[in-house]
């Protein structure tokens, strides 16, 4: 990452605009960009093709980042994007619209965290599968093999938790798996990949969905990310992971962590060091705020905030039940 990206990284305030993302439409072609709009522009799935590729090569990270991610942005983009950086190559391979023959090519010849990033790729094809199985290391595997594109011959090399598992029946109708919250991991996993983004959404936050696929969602668009934030059974491990790499909107990133509804200690402290790095108090996101108003904040992080002054923290600490024992 650039000094530049790092220290707007650092800020959290991109082009002096208070980290706000404004943009406005004026056609289905033109678009007319405002200070600090261009991560938003980027992410749109409505931006028009050429605005994306002229944003491909903007020198801002973050910017390069959302337009990988983009099923809207040209082929030849992308191809050309897999070459500008490890983070945004990962997150081009995960992007459904980079066509089958480039997928195989990288699955051939896979650089470190190519193929981790392939099997989140959601429109993986078969020959890609076989081509990446060839080199993937057990952990890899089992995530390509749970693919719903993996091929049925390869079914004996899964893990043995996989070859053998309970009879479960996907007669069902998919928004009833996904609306019952007894719904089987296996019944989850098989509806993990669907194009139906609420759909997937609701895969995203179903407590009995597989931590690999949680953990392959966060590298997916930023919305399914924000979903996947929110569920319990995410590891705290892999959200801290996750934030160590570019995220388009780290603030919001972090509001929502701030809300799950168990945390350790160790998680909450640093969602509060990590807004804080990123010179949170000129941020409009209030994360402490929502720290503070968090009845699974830990004690240790409420009593902490029981010292900060800011009408939103302490507003958010007095409707806490949890607050006032920590506080004391």
């Amino acid at each position: 990452m650039t000094s530049t990206t790092t220290a707007r990284w650092q800020a959290g305030t991109p082009a002096g605009q208070g980290g706000r993302f404004r943009a406005q439409f004026r056609s289905s072609d033109e678009v007319e960009l405002r200070p600090g709009a261009d991560e938003a522009v980027a992410a749109n799935p409505g931006t028009p093709a050429k605005t994306l590729t002229r944003l491909s090569y903007s020198k801002d990270e973050l910017v390069r980042l959302a337009v990988a991610g983009n099923t809207n942005t040209p082929v030849a983009d992308l191809q050309r994007m897999l070459n500008r950086g490890r983070d945004v190559r990962a997150i081009v391979l995960a992007n459904p619209s980079l066509p089958e023959k480039d997928l195989i090519s990288v699955a051939r010849h896979p650089r470190d965290g190519d193929l981790r990033a392939l099997a989140a790729n959601p429109a993986l094809t078969a020959n890609a599968i076989r081509a990446a199985m060839e080199t993937a290391d057990s952990g890899v595997r089992n995530m390509l093999l749970s693919h719903k594109a993996a091929p049925a011959d390869l079914a004996a090399m899964r893990a043995p938790e996989r070859t053998q598992p309970e009879p479960v029946s996907f007669a069902r109708p998919a928004r009833e798996v996904v609306g019952d919250p007894d719904a089987s991991p296996e019944e989850l996993r098989n509806l993990a990949y669907t194009r139906d983004a609420r759909l997937r959404e609701r895969v995203a936050t179903h407590p009995n969905t597989p931590q690999r696929i949680l953990e392959g969602y966060l590298r997916l668009d930023h919305q399914t990310l924000l979903q996947v934030l929110r569920n319990p059974s995410l590891s705290e491990a892999a959200i801290m992971d996750r934030f160590a790499r570019p995220i388009i909107d780290t603030r919001t990133a972090l509001g929502v962590a701030a809300t799950r509804p168990e945390m350790t200690e160790r998680f909450a402290q640093f969602v509060l060091d990590s807004w804080i790095a990123q010179g949170g108090f000129s941020m409009v996101q209030r994360v402490p705020a929502l720290l503070a108003g968090n009845p699974s904040t830990p004690p240790s992080v409420l009593r902490e905030l029981s010292g900060w002054r800011e009408p939103e923290v302490q507003q958010a600490l007095a409707g806490n039940p949890a607050a006032a024992p920590a506080a004391a």
